[in-house]
């Protein structure tokens, strides 16, 4: 568990979250094997457990490294496109059920990357950075530090939700503790 001292900052409360986020996701993600990963049944109206945790880092990496920092996202800039062999997975509405089967080390690989991309970034976001204005995908603008706290934690922990609940359909334990 993160001990959260009094006091602490904007930056030190989102790496603390994040951090619980992450080895939440990671543990809840560690014993899928490659075909439980991409199992997908008909009838089901949600994606496989790999398409998730995709869906999940890929949009971590937007919203560090798109919309905080201003740059480009990982999944380009670094090639994991071509290497996960996956068509884009913020919108992973387009993705039809059942039509993507991924390689799940090279899915680790790339949340790695992310997760120390996304640490880096709240280490050492200047105050500037994370006072700047951001749309908030409603019409209006928030702070960067507003805007992680608000949708980048609460997304990836929402998918970590959808990841053991389908572990569950599959007859596994979801969560890991």
């Amino acid at each position: 568990m993160v001990s959260i001292p009094t006091g602490i900052d904007a930056r030190g409360l989102l790496r603390a979250q994040m951090k619980i986020i992450y080895d939440m996701v990671e543990g809840t993600i560690a014993d899928c094997s490659q075909e439980i990963a991409n199992t997908w049944r008909e009838g089901w109206t949600t994606r496989p457990i790999s398409v998730v945790y995709l869906h999940a880092v890929c949009s971590d990496d937007f919203m560090v490294n798109e919309v905080a920092r201003g740059g480009a996202r990982l999944y380009e800039a670094q090639g994991w496109q071509q290497r996960l062999g996956a068509m884009n997975m913020i919108y992973v509405e387009g993705v039809p059920p059942g039509s993507v089967k991924l390689d799940m080390s090279v899915v680790r690989e790339y949340t790695a990357a992310v997760r120390t991309a996304t640490d880096d970034f709240l280490l050492n976001a200047t105050e500037a950075e994370l006072s700047r204005l951001v749309d908030n995908h409603q019409g209006g603008q928030i702070s960067v530090a507003e805007y992680l706290a608000s949708y980048l934690g609460t997304h990836m922990s929402e998918h970590c939700g959808e990841i053991s609940a389908l572990k569950g359909v599959l007859g596994l334990k979801g969560l890991p503790f």
